[in-house]
């Protein structure tokens, strides 16, 4: 394989790598708010239920695997680690020029595109270097493998497969936190030299996901209110209410919640006996 060849797959691996990252910024950012949504809300904090144990358990275990599989070794896989150790054996590929050209197909208008490819490539692989240093991929590996063992280890034993041995210690959202942020901060980095641009990875998400929360899964309505209700909720998707219709809606949608919860939380006593 020449360089080249070598270095254009690289820039599909990022990519995909990239992807996985991001889904992982994302549900991370989507567990906090609902964390957030039930630490604020009393009546949601005062009542039992079996979800908020299965939303921690999902949320864990979706994000050990996703973790796991970014510092996978297997040769078959793709992940950040196979990446980082086929740089280290390959510095060669990801070399200055290489870095330039890549800038100068990017940035045709642009007249300061060589001294940009060359202040980048200082501040990323160090100053005058004609490629990588093996030794700053070495540390790289070596900070993303300090971080993914507190997190690691729980996914082999617990998650992925079910080990005779206990995993001997269990990580906290912290070491989930601080294991993301790392990767998140080399993937940016390695992207920017395989790519050309740097890339935000918490992505946009572009409708109020929370409005769910609003909207009441049971109720029991007169006819008249359930109209009502119908109407109001169609005029807001039109964003056409006015703001007293906009005061009558979330009275109407206080009032079905709290008969939905009075329900559910009398259904959950009833079975705790």
């Amino acid at each position: 394989m020449t360089d080249e060849e070598r270095f254009q797959r690289w820039q599909q691996w990022i990519e995909e790598i990239c992807n996985q990252v991001t889904s992982l910024f994302a549900f991370r950012h989507i567990y906090k708010v609902v964390r957030q949504i039930v630490v604020s809300n009393p009546r949601l904090r005062e009542t039992p239920s079996i979800f908020w144990w299965w939303l921690d358990y999902a949320y864990g275990t979706t994000m050990l695997i996703g973790l796991r599989r970014l510092v996978d070794r297997n040769e078959k896989a793709i992940s950040l680690y196979r990446l980082l150790d086929d740089i280290r054996k390959h510095p060669e590929a990801l070399s200055r020029e290489r870095y330039r050209r890549l800038l100068e197909s990017l940035r045709k208008q642009q007249d300061d595109v060589v001294q940009t490819a060359n202040a980048v490539f200082d501040e990323l692989c160090g100053r005058g270097k004609p490629h990588i240093d093996p030794k700053s991929v070495d540390e790289d590996l070596t900070r993303l493998d300090e971080a993914a063992r507190k997190v690691q280890e729980l996914a082999d034993k617990r998650v992925a497969h079910y080990d005779q041995k206990s995993p001997q210690s269990l990580p906290t959202h912290k070491d989930i936190d601080e294991c993301l942020d790392l990767i998140g901060k080399i993937v940016r980095k390695y992207h920017r030299l395989m790519k050309g641009g740097d890339i935000t990875l918490m992505p946009v998400i572009a409708d109020d996901w929370t409005a769910i929360f609003k909207i009441p899964w049971q109720w029991k309505l007169t006819p008249e209110q359930q109209e009502r209700l119908t109407a109001l909720l169609q005029k807001s998707k039109r964003e056409a209410l006015t703001p007293e219709e906009a005061v009558e809606l979330d009275a109407l949608i206080d009032e079905a919640y709290d008969i939905a919860l009075a329900k559910a939380r009398a259904e959950w006593m009833a079975k705790r006996g």
